[in-house]
């Protein structure tokens, strides 16, 4: 019987101090739970995207103007203030009208114009707290230098990452504190790949910060080129201690199939006038040439400008908005590059009439007749420049 009796009075105290046990368990997982979780790498989310380079895709959403580095320098390089206000118009992430998002997820040759900056534009939503690394974040974009084929044609090495900047001036741009910036930017080659890092801080809670970078397209494509050229978000992370890992996905933006830069056709035109006219020997003559691209759906890339002298003149110079053009053996040549959408280029050449030059030009009253040809110059014949547009 005291055997039975001391059996079952240790078999209560058992039972109680479970039944303690388990309501300590459940009282120290309800505090577990309801303690604040720490954000971390959840609490951002990042987008890549590149800048609408298409016109006229809408009245309300324009494109940017397609420039090579030598026209427009960076506003921010590394060290600087790492924010700017839309440095590159309508380069953007987000525009005005019914369709806001005004980047893409994929390029096409058409619309891009060899040697020029491309933007392409991460946009960084947080949602959550940013204590823990003062919102301050780190992430790492790959651009490729040759095509999926192994063609060489890509992004240029010779500039690397050219520019890298929060754009405070895109229609979607949200920042609470006004403080967000990129702190840094680098940028190596990895194989063939072009990989940046950037590092922005003055995250808060609830902003989209819109950080833009620029990469720059080769000016020079093989004729056998094939295959798309990647662009990727190759990691994200915190600034903490340790780093929290933000989950990024499979982003990429190709520019794809880029024999189209051979296949695309575009139109392009040329007219020429002179002032004075009747011009007389010992005198200078100005000729203003207009090459258009009348396609509203192609750039033209590489149009070259060849002007054949006539004998009786002297090149002087020869000239338009964003170079020079030379001259040898009486052929003026102007690269003119690429050539945008529905776009005309003015050009002026100037030549000094040589004092020797036959005094039977063209009157109304004696206007010459037949084909401008140098090669057949006759008496009686006007001045003949033969111009060309390839």
């Amino acid at each position: 019987m005291l055997q039975s009796a001391l059996s079952t009075t240790w078999s209560r105290r058992l039972t109680i101090v479970m039944m303690f046990a388990l309501v300590f368990l459940l009282a120290g997982s309800a505090l577990k739970l309801a303690a604040p979780a720490s954000a971390g790498g959840g609490a951002y989310t990042l987008k890549w995207y590149a800048a609408d380079p298409e016109p006229n895709r809408a009245p309300y959403l324009p494109t940017y103007v397609k420039v090579p580095p030598g026209l427009l320098a960076c506003p921010t390089p590394s060290g600087g203030l790492g924010r700017a206000d839309d440095p590159m118009m309508d380069a953007v992430a987000y525009g005005p009208g019914p369709t806001p998002l005004d980047a893409v997820t994929s390029l096409s040759p058409r619309d891009m114009a060899l040697g020029q900056i491309v933007p392409f534009e991460m946009v960084i939503s947080v949602s959550g707290s940013t204590a823990p690394e003062n919102g301050v974040i780190q992430f790492t974009s790959g651009f490729e230098t040759e095509t999926s084929s192994n063609r060489d044609f890509g992004f240029d090495p010779a500039y690397m990452v050219y520019c890298a900047f929060v754009d405070y001036g895109d229609g979607g741009h949200i920042d609470i504190g006004q403080e967000a910036k990129v702190d840094s930017f680098s940028s190596t080659m990895v194989g063939t790949e072009i990989q940046g890092t950037f590092q922005v801080s003055g995250l808060d809670d609830g902003d989209t910060i819109i950080v833009e970078i620029w990469v720059v397209l080769k000016s020079t494509v093989p004729a056998d080129v094939t295959g798309n050229v990647q662009t990727r978000l190759v990691s994200a992370q915190t600034v903490a201690t340790p780093p929290q890992t933000i989950s990024t996905g499979n982003q990429t933006v190709p520019l794809l199939q880029a024999g189209q830069f051979f296949s695309a056709t575009a139109d392009v035109g040329i007219t020429k006038s002179d002032i004075p006219d009747p011009v007389v020997p010992g005198g200078t003559l100005t000729y203003n040439l207009l090459v258009t691209n009348n396609s509203l759906t192609t750039i033209a890339n590489g149009v070259v400008v060849t002007d054949l002298l006539d004998p009786s003149t002297t090149f002087v110079s020869g000239s338009w908005a964003n170079g020079v053009c030379t001259e040898a053996l009486g052929t003026v040549t102007c690269n003119i590059g690429a050539i945008a959408q529905g776009q005309t280029v003015p050009i002026t050449i100037v030549v000094k009439v040589n004092a020797n030059a036959p005094t039977n030009y063209d009157t109304s009253t004696n206007a010459a007749t037949g084909t401008c040809t140098v090669a057949s110059l006759a008496t009686g014949r006007d001045l003949c420049h033969k111009v060309n547009v390839t």
